[in-house]
């Protein structure tokens, strides 16, 4: 959360930076990603969610919690996925454009901006690892550039991430 990562930023000042003296620009791609990419994310894999979540007293606390937050019911708010990933590339372009010229989203160096994408991305990979490779690295314009960025993340996404 943004919270945490400001926490972090606070209590560990001697550890490499999230924001790189540019937290505005991070809360910007924060708030982006969370009113633009979230949304339709979360569209293509909610139903699967709902389906892994456990027993059946825990999927239907699932669906009733969420239903009542989207006002329609999971299939209504999952939709038609075609739809979700023909609107993905567009959603995806300030990010593949920036990383056409750049290895992260910050510039030179991994900062908040990419942890936040690749955990929203991170969300489809685990759950349609196929669906990530085939409509999210691959397949439209400057789609090589989020792909080559997901390989350079993977690093930090591990159990011991580097110091950046």
């Amino acid at each position: 959360s943004w919270e945490i990562a400001q926490y972090l930023e606070k209590v560990y000042p001697d550890s490499p930076s999230l924001f790189h003296g540019n937290e505005g620009v991070h809360l910007f791609f924060h708030n982006y990603c969370h009113t633009h990419l979230l949304r339709p994310l979360f569209q293509l894999v909610v139903l699967d969610v709902h389906r892994r979540s456990g027993p059946e007293s825990t999927q239907k606390w699932f669906r009733e919690n969420r239903e009542a937050r989207f006002g329609v019911t999971l299939e209504q708010f999952a939709g038609n996925p075609d739809d979700h990933l023909a609107a993905l590339p567009k959603l995806l372009e300030p990010c593949t454009t920036i990383l056409v010229s750049y290895p992260f989203l910050t510039g030179e160096k991994v900062g908040w901006a990419d942890v936040v994408l690749a955990s929203f991305l991170t969300m489809v990979a685990a759950i349609k690892p196929e669906l990530f490779k085939s409509h999210i690295l691959n397949g439209y314009t400057n789609s090589d550039s989020l792909r080559n960025w997901w390989q350079r993340m993977e690093i930090y996404m591990g159990e011991a991430p580097p110091n950046a």
